[in-house]
């Protein structure tokens, strides 16, 4: 029978999804590098193991986005499975309610932005770290950190064995192409993410959604240039005084998009927002509120 499990290299494999899940090895025990959206990927990942005769010994999700935490809560119902996770992402694992709070402005969001994708069965984080602690060990098991954040605000990347599993810091080109609009809570973070995977030594990197590969520089490029694009679009469409929500809405038609539902709103609101951050904390544009409504403008 073929095997679930991918082979990287002796010490770790993935299970192809789409959110991809991290094995690492140390023997015949198994780390879980995120655990997908739901109970059915979490059962994938323990049938890929059983294959394997590996035994689980605990999670470490790089960030609490429900598709890398949303297998959490079955795995621990099964196997009282350890979680480990960055600080900042903790609240939001064992709290997913946070998360759709969150992208509602911090008021009470209704039952459609409560969904599945965006709050996860919540799960108990026994171990958290900081990125900058560089390393967690656990049994036997040493695994190297990477910070990479932006998307959400302490995505870490696990590197183990030569194999980064970076997270959500690099988009494949398919996604990008479609979605036009990277989520990232912080862009200026995630610039600075992405110019650190250029400097990282790896023999394989594994993103959450795409095919592992051995030369990151390609898909570095293009998701710089996505940001850039943005960044381009929103500055030549600011000579006038103009809301969030009309920037978003002029993209979206001149893109040929179509937001159908509060969540893709709400996903798709914030990562606009946070380019709007970034370019005022650059200087290029400014804010001010006029007529009870908030406005931004290009620094001519």
């Amino acid at each position: 029978m073929k095997s679930t499990l991918k082979w990287l290299s002796k010490q770790t494999a993935y299970l192809e999804a789409p959110v991809n899940t991290g094995i690492l090895m140390m023997g015949k025990e198994a780390v879980i590098v995120d655990t997908g959206l739901d109970r059915d990927h979490a059962g994938k990942i323990l049938r890929g193991l059983e294959e394997e005769n590996l035994m689980p010994v605990a999670v470490i999700n790089t960030h609490s986005h429900a598709d890398h935490c949303g297998g959490n809560a079955q795995l621990q119902k099964r196997l009282g499975l350890p979680v480990i996770a960055p600080r900042l992402e903790k609240p939001f694992i064992e709290d997913p309610y946070l998360e759709s709070f969150g992208l509602y402005g911090g008021a009470n969001p209704p039952a459609a932005l409560q969904n599945k994708f965006l709050k996860a069965k919540p799960s108990v984080v026994h171990q958290s770290f900081e990125p900058e602690e560089k390393e967690i060990h656990f049994r036997s098991f040493s695994i190297e950190l990477i910070p990479l954040p932006g998307h959400s605000p302490q995505q870490t990347g696990v590197l183990y064995d030569g194999i980064l599993f970076s997270a959500d810091v690099l988009l494949g080109k398919g996604y990008l192409d479609k979605h036009l609009i990277p989520f990232n809570s912080d862009v200026r973070l995630h610039r600075k993410s992405l110019f650190h995977l250029r400097e990282i030594e790896v023999d394989c990197c594994v993103p959450s959604h795409g095919r592992p590969m051995s030369d990151m520089t390609e898909l570095i490029n293009c998701n710089e240039e996505a940001l850039h694009l943005i960044d381009s679009w929103l500055l030549s469409h600011m000579a006038e005084p103009a809301t969030l929500d009309e920037l978003l809405s002029f993209f979206c038609r001149e893109h040929q998009m179509d937001l159908e539902t509060i969540s893709q709103y709400h996903l798709y609101r914030t990562a606009f927002a946070a380019h709007l951050t970034a370019l005022t904390e650059s200087g290029r544009i400014r804010h001010a509120v006029s007529g009870s409504l908030l406005r931004w403008q290009a620094v001519l």
